[in-house]
């Protein structure tokens, strides 16, 4: 072989060895695969005497369960105790168009301090920002609102998809257009920064929200972390260093988004994490289906907790024996509180 030749063939060997090490994570970070040969216990699930009809959405803090109802025609949040699932504030938040009340509710974070217990919501779909003292409002039998944000007025108020609090005076927003825009918002003097985009190449838009499934925002260290609805993988985004975003995931490479799109119907598109997500002590709780489509998504076969820290190691999967959208722990028992996606039951099981 002349030396041309032997150019041209090192240049195809050089291509190749490059292709077959280059990342196609369509998430705007390194990817990594996180290996996993640990025993995988079965979990069941313990029924919760709380007899709420339709879809739900649980939130805990403290002693206290919020339950969001998005199906009763009156109320859409109430609050129950932990100790014996009393009823102990029936209607925080009422359903309508009058004053104090609400077409629509979302939890976003929560804490307690020396006077209680205060969480943050989002009401009338991201049109506001609210932060209220459930414990002065059952005291009071009134609720008591602290602090209110009007959303409404930010530029592009349209995409704004999620709003995460790290401190009274700032807050993180993710916008959805072809791609997911992360950026901080301080309230107080209504200034931006742009932080970043979450993937590597723009999405059709009619896509972006069933790509991303759950996210959880770790104020302390401003790190979004989310799971993805087709590809088998959870995303680390860092919002202070942007450039050093990862995904882990149990497969040893990431999945192209041509291959996603392969399956057209996206009801027949396999399914990995789903939207329900929680945080638990310093961990991090994901439900994981499998690669089941949305038809399967329901059966209690495959069902699975995928339990990692802030550094992305896997450190448990449990099997569980229902269906399960995890939602809230609770720290003081170690019981992960969560929904029958089957039958819309309020569940719990022992993770710790």
């Amino acid at each position: 072989m002349n030396a041309f030749g032997k150019i041209i063939l090192l240049s195809v060997i050089l291509w190749w060895a490059a292709g077959c090490n280059r990342s196609y994570n369509v998430f705007n970070g390194t990817f990594r695969h996180e290996s996993y040969s640990d025993t995988i216990d079965l979990l069941t699930a313990q029924p919760v005497d709380i007899d709420v009809l339709g879809f739900k959405v649980l939130w805990i803090e403290d002693a206290l369960l919020f339950v969001a109802m998005y199906q009763d025609p009156e109320k859409l949040l109430s609050i129950y105790s932990l100790d014996d699932y009393r009823l102990i504030y029936d209607g925080l938040i009422l359903k309508g168009n009058g004053p104090s009340e609400h077409i629509n509710i979302e939890f976003v974070s929560s804490y307690t301090d020396s006077s209680g217990v205060k969480i943050w919501l989002t009401v009338d779909y991201l049109r506001k920002l609210l932060c209220i003292d459930a414990t002065r409002s059952i005291i009071d039998k009134k609720i008591v609102i602290i602090k209110e944000y009007d959303l409404s007025s930010l530029e592009d108020f349209f995409a704004l998809h999620y709003v995460f609090v790290q401190s009274d005076s700032s807050f993180v927003l993710m916008r959805g257009y072809n791609n997911y825009q992360i950026s901080t918002y301080n309230p107080v003097s209504q200034q931006e920064r742009l932080i970043g985009w979450m993937y590597k190449k723009d999405i059709e838009r009619h896509n972006i929200t069933d790509i991303g499934a759950g996210s959880i925002y770790e104020s302390e260290n401003s790190i979004l972390i989310s799971g993805m609805s087709f590809f088998n993988q959870i995303n680390f985004y860092f919002l202070k260093q942007p450039e050093n975003s990862f995904s882990i995931s149990t497969v040893k490479e990431a999945t192209h988004y041509n291959q996603v799109l392969k399956v057209e119907e996206v009801g027949k598109r396999p399914r990995y994490y789903g939207a329900a997500c929680c945080r638990a002590n310093e961990l991090f709780v994901f439900s994981y289906l499998g690669g089941k489509n949305i038809v399967e998504s329901n059966s209690p076969e495959d069902n699975y907790l995928h339990i990692i820290d802030i550094n992305g190691k896997l450190h448990r999967i449990d099997k569980l024996n229902k269906s399960f959208a995890a939602q809230a722990f609770d720290i003081r028992t170690g019981y992960l509180y969560g929904i029958d996606a089957e039958t819309w039951d309020i569940i719990k099981y022992k993770i710790r």
